[in-house]
C-alpha cells in the first residue's frame, strides 16, 4: 500500500506499487501521460520538475505530490506551477486530440467524467 506523508503532501510508492499505480489508471489516458512526459523531458528544468511531481509514477518517479503542495516543495510560486501546467497541457493536448488514441479517451471520458472535468484536467 503506498505511503501518504504525515501532512498529506505526497504519496510514496515502492517500485511494485508504482507499477500497480500506472496499471490501475485508465489505459485510454496512457498516451496523454506519455506525451506529457516527453514534453516535460524535452523542456527540462522547472517544467520537468513540476510535471514529475504531478505525474509521479507515470514519469518513473516513486513520489506523487498533491497539486497544492508542489509549489512549496519546489520553492516556486503557485502562479508559476499553474503556468507550467497550463502551458504543458496547451502544448500536448492538440497533439493528443489529433492522435488515433484520442477517440478511445473521449469515449472513456464520456462514460466516466463529469462534462466540466473533461479536457485538460489530469491533476
Amino acid at each position: 500500500m503506498p505511503t501518504v506523508s504525515d501532512n498529506g503532501a505526497f504519496v510514496s510508492f515502492t517500485a511494485e506499487e508504482a507499477e500497480a499505480f500506472k496499471a490501475a489508471g485508465p489505459q485510454e489516458g496512457a498516451p496523454l501521460s506519455r506525451l506529457i512526459a516527453e514534453y516535460a523531458r524535452r523542456q527540462g528544468g522547472e517544467v520537468l520538475a513540476v510535471m514529475e511531481c504531478f505525474e509521479g509514477p507515470r514519469m518513473a518517479g516513486n513520489i506523487k505530490w498533491s497539486p497544492n503542495r508542489i509549489a512549496h516543495h519546489l520553492g516556486l510560486p503557485q502562479s508559476r506551477i499553474d503556468q507550467i501546467y497550463d502551458e504543458t497541457m496547451a502544448a500536448v493536448w492538440p497533439i493528443f486530440e489529433a492522435s488515433p488514441d484520442y477517440p478511445a479517451f473521449e469515449a472513456w471520458a464520456e462514460r466516466n467524467c463529469d462534462r466540466r472535468d473533461r479536457g485538460t484536467e489530469t491533476r
